[in-house]
């Protein structure tokens, strides 16, 4: 499988992370070592530092990498720790840094990891094995309340309410204990249209728990904290983001860096001490064979985002079926000998007498001018099509907003609201008992002195049967009136 592994973007990474033979460049997702390779190759004298939490995924890119020798350090360790990692092997700054964020190829291949939805595996989702956190203990262990949370936040599911209480209910009975038990929960809290969707039902809960067992987006708040500060003068830092959750904190890192001032735009001079520490070179999404990241400015410290866009390929998005020896010569170093084409012969073209000038037929101007009309009346007609959609995507962003509005409010008040809780407390702790039928009095109001007579119950004499049974049919009589 090695052989036919395509990175993400490789090409858009390589050629805008400006690399320099001497440079010292850090991979801080190592993975499979296909970004690192290409990197290692364009070092001369300089360094790579290959960090990756996930002990397998180090082993096979060590063995990938070994020709390189001293030129690349693999670290076992977290990207939120770059920095913190450098300062430990006396690192003080970088010319370059790539981060690919989210799940690898690898780890959803292999079934055994827990982390796909289509094999049968024990519920892990672990990227680095030697934590104790896994998905056994989220699923079989979290409460509902941040069950729910977690589907709503970190998968965007909108069923999050009814699948969190499905796992609950599920679990009461026995541990789920499998991925396929997992997505059989799953499926049976989810409503028939939804089951009918193109995607998979299970696969934003399961992006959602993985991302809570791994904590990947507070990883990725602290990467973007503190990687950029060991970022020489000129150093760039690619980020590679798969889903919204992730691009949306590195914007919004990249925006307090690059359009941090607080002062107003009125005021003549900046007093709030900001100072910009990077420059965005491109705000475009970035499509392959288009690269863009950002530029560290003459001041500080400079990070990069870009957004992953990757083209539709059968499997997996991170295998390609393409000739490996196309990717070998793109990244070749070595001279290619290619075979010249032959020059053209000169022809010369001998001079031709002057044609009269033909006179402009009145026909032809009419033909023209209504051309001209028509076209007029297109790009209006464009243009406000394209109002339209405008509006129409405005409307429906703003549907989606509340739609989204309508599950948190749904979500808290169905949380506040706990009549088993009430009851239990009310038995055990107020000393609170239910009535029984013979406690209970109805009392009837509809005099027109709208007074009412409590009997004390020791102090009343036992009724006849000939009394209950009175007492009976006139409560039925009072209840149909």
């Amino acid at each position: 499988m090695d052989a036919l592994h395509v990175s993400v973007l490789l090409h858009e990474c390589i050629d805008n992370l400006n690399i320099r033979p001497d440079g010292i460049y850090v991979d801080g997702t190592l993975g499979m070592g296909g970004h690192s390779e290409q990197i290692a190759a364009r070092l001369t004298t300089g360094k790579l530092i290959g960090i990756d939490r996930d002990e397998t995924a180090i082993e096979r890119a060590g063995a990938r990498l070994a020709p390189f020798g001293d030129r690349v350090q693999l670290v076992h360790g977290n990207f939120r720790d770059a920095a913190a990692i450098l300062d430990r092997l006396g690192i003080d700054a970088v010319d370059g840094m790539l981060f690919d964020l989210g799940v690898s190829s690898p780890q959803l291949d292999e079934s055994e990891r827990g982390f796909s939805y289509m094999h049968d595996a024990p519920l892990d989702m672990r990227m680095d094995a030697t934590e104790g956190l896994s998905a056994w203990n989220v699923v079989n262990e979290w409460p509902e309340g941040e069950l729910k949370r977690i589907l709503y936040e970190y998968g965007e599911e909108r069923y999050a309410p009814r699948i969190a209480g499905a796992i609950v209910r599920a679990r009461a009975q026995q541990p789920i204990a499998t991925t396929m038990e997992l997505v059989d929960v799953i499926r049976s809290a989810m409503p028939g249209a939804a089951l009918r969707e193109k995607q998979h039902p299970a696969k934003r809960s399961f992006q959602a728990i993985r991302i809570a067992v791994n904590d990947e987006l507070a990883a990725v708040r602290e990467m973007m904290d503190t990687a950029p500060d060991k970022l020489r003068t000129g150093g760039r830092l690619c980020v590679i983001s798969f889903h919204s959750l992730e691009d949306r904190i590195v914007k919004a890192g990249i925006a307090r860096r690059e359009h941090g001032c607080t002062c107003p735009r009125e005021a003549p001079v900046c007093t709030c001490g900001f100072v910009q520490t990077l420059r965005s070179v491109s705000r475009k999404p970035i499509l392959p064979g288009r690269g863009a990241c950002l530029r560290k400015e003459p001041v500080m410290a400079s990070p990069a985002s870009r957004k992953r866009n990757t083209a539709r390929m059968d499997g997996n998005a991170a295998y390609d079926l393409r000739s490996t020896a196309a990717e070998e010569y793109l990244y070749s170093t070595a001279p290619v000998d290619l075979p010249h084409a032959p020059r053209p012969t000169e022809t010369v073209v001998p001079e031709s007498a002057p044609r009269p000038k033909q006179a402009i037929a009145p026909m032809a101007v009419l033909g023209f001018a209504i051309a001209a009309v028509l076209i007029v009346f297109s790009l209006v007609a464009r243009v406000q099509l394209s109002q339209a959609s405008a509006q129409v995507s405005a409307l429906e962003d703003q549907y989606a907003q509340l739609q989204e509005q309508q599950t948190r409010l749904r979500i808290d008040y169905e949380s506040a609201f706990n009549l088993t809780e009430i009851e239990d407390y009310a038995i055990h702790e107020l000393g609170m008992q239910k009535p029984r039928s013979d406690q209970l009095y109805y009392i009837s109001s509809s005099d027109a002195a709208d007074t009412a007579v409590v009997l004390d119950q020791t102090a009343a004499e036992p009724l006849s049967l000939a009394d209950r049974f009175g007492d009976f049919l006139t409560s039925i009589v009072e209840y149909f009136r």
